[in-house]
């Protein structure tokens, strides 16, 4: 089959007929149902495209990627065993995508834009920091008096038009 393109009003004809429509006496399909075949999935896409648009569903999957998912990572590895000493692990309690930022020297740091990135050449990022509990395990009960820690462990790239931007945005208005 033919990519359907936005002027095809016989392929949006076709679906609403399929989806809305039910024959007299029947029950009607819910609309969450999964789309079975590629095909249909592929004549389907234009009218998506319409609707929410493809830049605004990348952002909405980068957001919750960054809200949802990176915490269920982290929780999926929580326990950071030490092989020298298996009484000692690490366990990962927090993780959090901080403020993009750059160091100006080696004492302070400034917000920045996208846009003052681009201008200056460097990379938009954000700090990612884990929230790890150092314990150690006597006679198989985990020491709950254990030491707490903030780490930097790494940096994040960010993008245009997310919440941590916009959030950035309104608070320089």
């Amino acid at each position: 089959k033919a990519l359907v393109m936005d002027g095809d009003d016989g392929a949006q004809q076709y679906w609403r007929e399929k989806l809305f429509s039910t024959p007299q006496g029947s029950t009607p399909v819910p609309l969450d149902r999964p789309i079975a075949s590629v095909d249909d999935k592929w004549l389907l896409l234009p009218a998506f495209l319409k609707v929410r648009g493809l830049v605004k569903q990348h952002i909405a999957s980068f957001d919750y990627f960054v809200e949802k998912e990176m915490r269920e990572i982290m929780l999926a590895n929580q326990t950071v065993t030490c092989e020298a000493d298996p009484s000692f692990f690490l366990r990962y309690t927090d993780i959090n995508v901080g403020v993009p930022c750059a160091d100006d020297d080696l004492m302070s740091t400034t917000r920045v834009t996208p846009m003052e990135c681009r201008l200056r050449n460097m990379t938009y990022s954000a700090p990612i920091t884990v929230r790890p509990r150092l314990c150690r395990s006597i006679l198989s009960r985990a020491d709950h008096k254990a030491t707490r820690l903030l780490l930097d462990h790494g940096l994040f790239r960010s993008m245009w038009s997310t919440r941590e931007v916009n959030s950035l945005s309104d608070a320089r208005r």
